[in-house]
């Protein structure tokens, strides 16, 4: 993928949409060069921050030309702190904030301006209390997906390493396309997985966000946790490579888990309501109760 790419880009572009590490990397590549762009746009400022890529904007920020354009996006409720927006972006930059989360769009195609359709994503928690309540759940949610998306049920199955995989993809031959992706996935595998989650409306990847990383499928309709990552960091460089889903299945090992609050705030930064099993560990982890709990 990375030199597809470059090819590309080497035969000059007018236009780059990417993740800030994606555009860092081919820079350092010398791929390209960001002294002639006139207009930086910088969507959800915030959650890129984040997600921990200020080093990244520090960098595209020096590397371009002084005198571009910048146009910035964030929540009002996690506007950055003022020495970093000095730090990313200058005096002139357009500043732009928003209320509510930008509508995912259709399966189909581009959402239509003034539909009134905005989908917000869904969250719900399964309590694991054991390994049989995992799989016994995993295959039940995923066979309600399948029948609820007739025309479109493209899914993402996350676990933490590549260990787990041996073991559910016998499990899952009867969804049909199933593809595997995690870090040792040389390039032409990441290829057929990249084109299938453009081209496959039904497809099912099981994958780490190591091997996601880079990747922007379109419209997903669920993106099933099955193994919850040990840092909300983890957590966040999933929700980069899907951002546009229906719906988010979060396998809660224990109501004292030490995710349940970042998670449960994060989902209420979205404009959204967490779900009461979250709300429930939050608040075991506020009060110091909960085995999880940081003091």
């Amino acid at each position: 993928l990375f030199d597809k790419q470059s090819y590309k880009l080497g035969k000059g572009v007018d236009l780059i949409v990417s993740t800030p590490s994606r555009v860092v990397e081919y820079v350092e590549a010398a791929v390209i060069g960001l002294k002639r762009v006139s207009y930086m746009c910088i969507d959800r400022l915030d959650l890129i921050l984040g997600m921990g890529f200020q080093a990244q904007m520090e960098f595209l920020r020096a590397n371009t030309h002084p005198h571009r354009q910048t146009i910035v996006s964030f929540s009002p409720t996690d506007q950055p702190p003022a020495d970093v927006l000095r730090k990313l972006v200058d005096k002139r930059a357009v500043t732009v904030t928003f209320a509510g989360r930008q509508a995912p769009a259709s399966p189909t195609g581009p959402a239509r301006s003034g539909s009134g359709n905005a989908e917000a994503t869904e969250h719900r928690v399964v309590r694991v209390k054991d390994a049989w309540t995992r799989e016994n759940t995993l295959q039940e949610v995923l066979r309600q997906v399948r029948a609820e998306g007739r025309e479109f049920s493209r899914t993402l199955l996350f676990v933490n390493s590549r260990a787990p995989m041996e073991k559910l993809v016998p499990q899952l031959q009867w969804w049909g396309s199933v593809l595997l992706l995690h870090d040792l996935v040389v390039t032409e595998g990441r290829n057929r997985v990249a084109e299938a989650l453009q081209s496959d409306p039904h497809v099912l990847v099981v994958a780490t966000e190591v091997g996601m990383e880079g990747l922007q499928p379109p419209l997903v309709a669920a993106v099933v946790h099955y193994q919850l990552p040990d840092t909300m960091e983890r957590y966040c460089k999933r929700l980069q490579s899907c951002q546009a889903a229906r719906s988010h299945l979060l396998y809660l090992p224990s109501m004292d888990s030490a995710l349940a609050r970042p998670l449960a705030d994060y989902i209420a930064a979205q404009g959204q309501d967490p779900p009461e099993m979250l709300t429930q560990g939050k608040k075991r982890a506020r009060d110091g109760k909960g085995a999880g709990a940081r003091q």
